[in-house]
């Protein structure tokens, strides 16, 4: 797919997506505030909570669904837990899969499903047991519960101390440990340029190493190479402040300038945001289950394709309307500038070797969330006239 194709396919997700999320919003059992402690007792769901410090301790029959600083789940969900937080830890039983995001992510409970999550610091501790498979993400993922399924994932540093019963198969990773109460009945596959650190109690099968070539004539390709993807960015640059500049040609009302009011918190923003990404691929793999969901299912993956590339100009105007709003910026002139500034330096990072996927998935996630709380705010204001 090309860059341009993908550019205008993710417009029309994010309507799509925004409009059908806040009607299945208004479904759920929601409870919002700083402090959220949902108490002991049998609830029936999906439950919904957002707030600063959260605390599930009843036992839901349903999904959840968690944004918030820090989320805590003691008590058992008959369903799904998807979770978007800075820690989020989960102590109870979960009869379907967990989908989290985060920069502490602690699981030690028995999990009838799958376990997806991205995160600075990824721990399934002793106590949990997994059915099915693990992917995770982050710097480092410490594995030492059970696995019945496969794992794989991509780390910095990617720890296995328990059971696992498939194959380990990790696309990236520094440092492979794989310690003494490890027991893997498949065989071991993993990218890397150092050799896995091997306990030799440790009950393992194959091990396969995927180091990268050495070339050393790859210097001459590598000068092409990245004059071809500076050229890249200037294009997408250019082309990205032409889009915004004819979007506000089309609607001049909505340009940005002081006065326009509060844009609300950013950290609900980030956490909606986190939960989006996390939700929408969901809903394509689960229609392209059914027969007659795959044409939606395609129109979904194609917008959200497309969102992905229309983020940095969200957020690039985002940034530029709280800057116009605190400067109270009347004048076109500083805001078009401010606008190419902010956007530029969020083009650039995707030209940071070792941080750019994390902040590229920052960016995106405040991206969803600018356009999930915008799409809200209109509906309630619509609500109240």
């Amino acid at each position: 797919m090309s860059g341009n194709m993908s550019k205008w396919s993710i417009l029309m997700i994010l309507t799509v997506l925004l409009l059908s999320w806040t009607t299945v919003a208004a479904a759920l059992e929601t409870r919002s505030g700083d402090m959220v402690n949902v108490p002991a007792g049998d609830l029936k769901g999906p439950l919904f909570v957002s707030g600063n410090n959260l605390i599930v301790n009843a036992n839901v029959e349903g999904d959840v669904f968690a944004v918030g600083s820090s989320v805590t789940i003691n008590g058992n969900v008959n369903g799904d837990v998807i979770a978007a937080a800075n820690s989020v830890a989960i102590n109870g039983m979960v009869s379907g899969d967990i989908r989290t995001a985060g920069n502490t992510i602690d699981v030690g409970s028995t999990v009838g499903g799958s376990v997806t999550s991205a995160g600075n610091t990824v721990t399934l501790r002793e106590s949990s047991q997994v059915a099915r498979d693990v992917m995770a993400f982050g710097n480092s993922a410490d594995l030492r519960g059970t696995v019945q399924g496969q794992v794989m994932g991509s780390s910095n540093q990617f720890s296995l101390q328990g059971p696992v019963g498939g194959d380990v198969k990790l696309w990236d990773v520094q440092n492979l440990i794989v310690g003494p109460t490890a027991a893997v009945q498949g065989s071991i596959n993993y990218g890397s340029a150092n050799p896995a650190q091997v306990d030799p109690s440790a009950q393992v099968g194959a091990i396969a190493q995927l180091a990268p070539p050495v070339r050393p004539d790859a210097k001459v390709p590598e000068v092409v190479t990245h004059g071809m993807a500076w050229t890249g960015t200037i294009i997408m640059v250019i082309a990205g402040f032409l889009v915004w500049g004819l979007f506000y040609l089309v609607f001049p009302q909505l340009f940005p300038r002081g006065g326009h009011g509060e844009y609300g918190p950013f950290l609900a923003k980030l956490g909606w945001g986190f939960l989006a990404l996390l939700v929408v691929p969901m809903a394509v793999v689960m229609l392209f289950i059914t027969v007659v969901g795959i044409p939606l299912a395609m129109i979904l993956l194609f917008l959200y394709i497309l969102f992905l590339y229309l983020a940095k100009i969200l957020v690039a105007d985002y940034l530029v309307r709280v800057l116009a709003e605190k400067y109270n910026w009347q004048g076109k002139g500083p805001v078009i500038a401010g606008f190419l500034v902010l956007f530029v330096m969020l083009s650039l990072t995707s030209r940071i070797p070792m941080g750019g996927f994390v902040l590229g998935l920052l960016i995106a996630a405040v991206a969803f969330g600018v356009l999930i709380t915008a799409v809200a705010r209109r509906r309630q204001a619509a609500a109240t006239a």
